[in-house]
């Protein structure tokens, strides 16, 4: 430290570095390690404490540094690092090994038994202990898990769980002495069937079954845990005892029950009130969590358990019977929901819409509360509706996850206004239709009275309204901006027809209408169940009307309207019956519907009239037109994609038609597996059809049948093959030399009730053909000669002789020549 005086001249100072400090952390996983020495270079310079840390005082820059630590039964990492200012880093210290120490008891040679340490942890090697002539042992080794086992399978304990992953153990024990030890169970009443179990360093070390009397055989001397199962009967003083065995054997352990255990299984958190039936002074309370939950009665008997919570359960009240060993299962179905409106009044009402429908739920104070079922979580759409106010926000949508909620939405009601619209001329009915143009889901309905007038409201402002007014057979056109709600009418020509039975007058449905007339009106409809229907806005001038409809028979059969302008004309089409129908339900044995199948009615007596249905994806059918007074025959005939289907039972009706529909015709379909039929056919367009062949079928590599093919047939068949779309091979071949085709494979799906593969074959070079080349045709004339000169020798020689004499003369000429 430097004192400076500050006068009217220059004052100077300087500083030197004479050493810094550094900090540090020793650590065992995430625990700190207390106590240690810290060495530098060989020197003791700090002391752990409680949280581990040290501190180095008084360090020099130093180019290498040996850093490390000790304490008792610890080995440590020596860490080399460099001491250079600014950046003064000091490294983590590792702890490389812990001691694991203990003794073996000697045997009757004066000898210690070998131990070995099995490593459980990953990078760990086993590990072989040897004790020293005490028996005593020492030994380093790895953090981790191990498992510690003496050679000596006389010694005690065995399998010893080791966790020498952030401390080392000291004192273990290995013996041959061997006790018994004896637990006892007191029950309230007699004890049922439990078993005790004894655990040395959280390992199972024995299980012991019985009632009240357990008895482990045995055992050597160590620390060990004691615990009681008993399936959820009893509530004990102690679930668990510490069971210390020395070198002498351990006194009667004692597990005393003080109550009985009730479990309820529930699935929404709640409070139970319970009470004992008969002794009223037994009650309680509990809070149960979501799940299972185990409470403790002092007294068997009947209890009374009630459920409170904003959740409904199936179950508000039961009444249990202890001791019982199977829980109280509780199940939420509703969860209350609660929203705000601030303002307002009693007046106000909330409309709920869900996938469970629609309510209106009532507002008391500012407040509305309904019940949702827990089941059907989703969207809830909220609308509060009045004749007097109106809400800002005008609906809300909140997320039912299940739970209950009393802040699902929050609105605020405010005084609104109201539009008072007019018809004119006057229409009463007009469907008057009002919709919030920034919010589509608040709507607003009203309808014309005698006078053409209507009421919508309340509304904050008129702007944010579109108004629409509706009634068949006339026109609305809005009058303006200026006055908004009011709308001029135009009655518009309508005709109304009305299709019904001439005898009974029931409504007809499925009616086939078609209207022309007019200025080129035409139209085909079909009639709804109603039996009813309208045309608006038609052209005057005249129309015809001609209705078609199976089974029935319209007198007459063309009608004429005439339609005038602005007017309204109703009509009603009679139909009298002149042929019914049979109704009737296909389905499989297990009950099942069966579509698609076409169901057909043939009767031969009247001309081979005929009528066919499909069946529905409910199995049902209605065979329509059939005529009364004829027989006909009913039966399946096959699917309507034309494959085939199996027989059914009974195979066919025989009915009699009469002026009246037949019912309750039952076909059952008899249970049948799909399969493929497979034809192979082998084209030997080019190649002489061999005497056999080979043909082989085979599925994901592996044959599933193989047939030897004789000759002259030329098609294979196959049948069973499961229809699964699955693909297959066929490979023909010959079955034998002369080989006079080549092998062929191709592929099929599976996949329909047939299959045909044709397989084209190609002729094979056979192994004794030559090839004949340019040279060999050049001797073909001369082994022709050769031939020729073997069978005929005297007229070979005579021609030989000719053709010599030609070419060098005769003896004759020859001698001439020479003289």
């Amino acid at each position: 430290m430097h004192n400076i005086e500050v006068s009217s001249s220059k004052a100077q100072a300087s500083f030197s570095v004479s050493g810094f400090v550094s900090r540090g952390q020793l650590r065992a996983r995430k625990a700190p390690i207390r106590d240690a020495e810290i060495l530098l270079d060989g020197q003791t310079v700090a002391k752990t404490n409680d949280k581990g840390e040290f501190q180095l005082e008084n360090l020099q820059e130093s180019a290498s540094i040996k850093l490390t630590a000790r304490l008792p039964h610890h080995h440590f990492s020596v860490v080399k690092t460099s001491l250079q200012l600014p950046n003064i880093v000091i490294p983590e210290i590792q702890v490389e090994a812990y001691d694991v120490c203990g003794s073996v008891e000697l045997d009757e040679r004066g000898s210690a038994s070998k131990l070995t340490a099995k490593a459980l942890s990953p990078g760990n090697s086993d590990v072989v202990i040897q004790p020293n002539s005490k028996g005593e042992f020492c030994q380093s080794v790895k953090p981790g898990k191990y498992e510690l086992n003496p050679d000596d399978s006389s010694l005690m304990p065995r399998g010893l769980p080791l966790d020498v992953s952030d401390s080392p153990l000291l004192d273990l024990r290995f013996t041959h002495f061997k006790t018994d030890a004896e637990v006892r169970a007191v029950c309230i009443g007699s004890c049922p069937q439990m078993t005790v179990i004894l655990l040395l360093n959280d390992r199972v070390v024995q299980k012991v079954k019985g009632t009240d009397h357990f008895l482990f055989h045995d055992i050597g001397p160590a620390e060990y845990k004691v615990k009681i199962e008993d399936g959820g009967y009893a509530c004990w003083e102690k679930p668990e005892l510490q069971l210390s065995v020395q070198r002498a054997k351990p006194s009667p352990l004692q597990f005393i029950q003080h109550a009985f255990y009730t479990t309820i299984d529930i699935t929404h958190e709640a409070n139970l009130k319970w009470s004992h039936l008969e002794n009223k002074q037994l009650k309680g309370e509990e809070k149960l969590k979501a799940g299972l939950n185990s409470i403790c009665v002092s007294a068997q008997g009947r209890y009374k358990l009630q459920f409170s919570s904003c959740i409904k359960f199936d179950r508000e009240q039961v009444e249990h019977i202890v001791p019982n060993t199977l829980p109280v299962v509780i199940v939420g179905v509703e969860a209350a929901l609660t929203g705000r409106i601030a303002g307002g009044d009693e007046s106000i009402t909330v409309k709920v819409k869900s996938a469970e429908g629609e309510k209106a739920v009532p507002v008391s104070r500012g407040i509305f509360t309904f019940s949702h079922p827990i089941s059907s979580q989703g969207d809830i759409l909220l609308i509060p509706q009045s004749t007097t106010f109106l809400f800002e926000p005008p609906t809300a949508t909140f997320q039912f996850r299940g739970s209950c909620n009393d802040q699902i939405a929050s609105f605020s009601a405010v005084k609104g206004i109201f539009i008072d619209g007019r018809i004119e001329p006057a229409v009463e009915g007009v469907q008057i239709t009002s919709t919030n143009r920034h919010h589509a889901g608040v709507v607003q309905n009203a309808v014309s009275d005698r006078s053409g007038r209507f009421r919508l409201g309340p509304v904050k402002t008129v702007d944010d309204y579109d108004i629409v007014a509706e009634l068949d057979g006339y026109k609305f056109t809005p009058k303006g901006p200026s006055q908004p709600g009011h709308f001029t009418s135009v009655k518009l020509s309508q005709l109304i027809v009305v299709l019904s039975d001439s005898e009974t007058g029931d409504r007809l449905d499925g009616v086939l209408l078609s209207v022309v007339g007019g200025i080129d009106h035409r139209s085909n409809k079909m009639i709804d169940k109603t039996g009813q229907i309208k045309f608006p806005g038609l052209a005057p001038g005249d129309y015809f009307l001609r209705p078609i409809l199976q089974e029935y028979k319209f007198e007459p059969s063309t009608t004429k309207i005439t339609i005038r302008e602005g007017e309204h004309e109703n009509v009603e089409l009679k139909g009298k019956r002149v042929a019914y129908s049979a109704y009737g339900n296909m389905r499989q044995m297990s009950n099942s519907p069966v579509a698609n199948v076409v169901i057909e009615a043939l009767s031969e007596q009247c001309e081979q009239h005929q009528s066919e249905s499909v069946t529905d994806s409910d199995g049902s059918f209605r065979l329509r037109g059939l005529k009364p007074g004829c027989s006909y025959r009913l039966y399946p005939k096959g699917y309507a994609d034309s494959n085939a289907m199996p027989p059914s039972y009974p195979n066919q009706y025989d009915i009699e038609m009469t002026a009246g529909d037949v019912h309750n015709l039952q076909f059952v379909m008899m249970p049948f597996e799909q399969i493929t039929m497979l034809a192979v056919e082998m084209e030997f367009d080019k190649v002489a059809v061999p005497a056999s062949y080979r043909v082989t079928v085979s599925r994901n590599g592996e044959a599933v049948q193989t047939s030897i093919v004789q000759s002259p047939v030329t098609v294979f068949y196959m049948n069973g093959l499961k229809r699964d779309g699955t693909e297959y091979s066929v490979r023909v071949e010959p079955d034998k030399p002369p080989m006079s085709f080549s092998a062929k494979t191709v592929f099929f799906n599976a996949d329909a009730p047939v299959r045909v593969v044709r397989v084209p074959m190609s002729a094979s070079r056979r192994s004794n053909e030559v090839e004949i080349s340019f040279g060999s045709l050049l001797s073909v004339p001369f082994f022709g000669l050769l031939a020729l000169f073997f069978f005929n020798q005297n007229k070979s020689i005579e021609m030989a002789k000719q053709l010599y004499e030609r070419f060098t003369g005769s003896p004759v000429d020859r001698r001439k020549k020479k003289n």
